[in-house]
């Protein structure tokens, strides 16, 4: 990953033993995207500029927006403008919270954006029959932590990783944790990745939200450093989704559906 546009040098004064010195310290990257979609103005998300791309086309999935990947006509960004504009093969209504507030922000109060899909929820019972060795999370969590260069150079943003089994597959990274999984299930709907046998790991807390992005896409396991939400946690029991938090070195909770962690003898 090239970091150059993703960083910039500020002068801070840091104190240390309340000793003060002055000197350069790297801040990670803001920027707005504005998402069209067939020529309406949706919202604009407050992201990094990486992968925006795949940040759209999960983020519009995720809302429901369109269903499936064959849906999607063309994704056009323009980064000097900050604006990506989808072309999609169907007609779709806009939710009345994106004409009500139409930016979201890198942060966690974004849950009015999901009213519709916590009200109206249409998908299956996640029916995986996917089980791994307790073992292999540790793994994953150490290649969360040495995937995000981004974090280890700022501390200032969130990463997601999937992997299929013990396999790693790809990491992404954004200042807000919705976009970094955004931006996964967004790639893996480009590149035609199913969600079935698949485990997402992120380093955020995990919401009703990032429950039901997991959700939309079929992923049965869902792995955060953090603690998860009581509303989260009922949702991965209704959905069939292991929910595991606070997977720390040999350390970790299962919340739902454990019969999918196997523990080695």
């Amino acid at each position: 990953m090239i970091l150059d546009n993703l960083l910039e040098a500020v002068n801070i004064v840091k104190i240390v033993d309340q000793q003060s010195s002055t000197q350069q310290d790297l801040v990670v990257s803001e920027t707005p995207l504005t998402i069209f979609a067939n020529d309406q103005e949706l919202v604009t998300l407050l992201c990094s500029p990486t992968h925006q791309k795949n940040l759209v086309v999960g983020f519009l999935f995720s809302e429901g927006i369109f269903s499936k990947r064959e849906e999607i006509e063309t994704i056009i960004l323009n980064e000097n403008k900050g604006i990506v504009w989808a072309k999609l093969n169907k007609k779709f209504k806009i939710n009345d919270n994106f004409r009500n507030g139409r930016t979201i922000t890198s942060g966690c109060a974004r849950g009015l954006t999901f009213h519709k899909i916590l009200t109206d929820w249409d998908g299956e019972y996640i029916n995986s029959k996917l089980t791994v060795s307790a073992n292999i999370i540790p793994d994953i969590a150490a290649k969360l932590k040495n995937s995000s260069p981004l974090f280890q150079k700022t501390g200032g943003v969130h990463s997601s990783i999937l992997y299929q089994q013990s396999n790693f597959l790809f990491a992404r990274e954004d200042i807000g944790r919705h976009n970094a999984v955004d931006k996964i299930i967004g790639e893996c709907l480009i590149k035609g990745i199913s969600g079935e046998d698949k485990i997402l790991m992120t380093s955020g807390r995990i919401s009703s939200e990032i429950l039901l992005k997991t959700a939309r896409w079929g992923i049965p396991i869902l792995i955060s450093r953090g603690a998860p939400t009581t509303a989260a946690v009922k949702l991965a029991d209704e959905l069939g989704i292991t929910l595991i938090g606070f997977a720390r070195g040999k350390r970790l909770n299962i919340y739902t559906n454990s019969w999918r962690i196997k523990k080695d003898n």
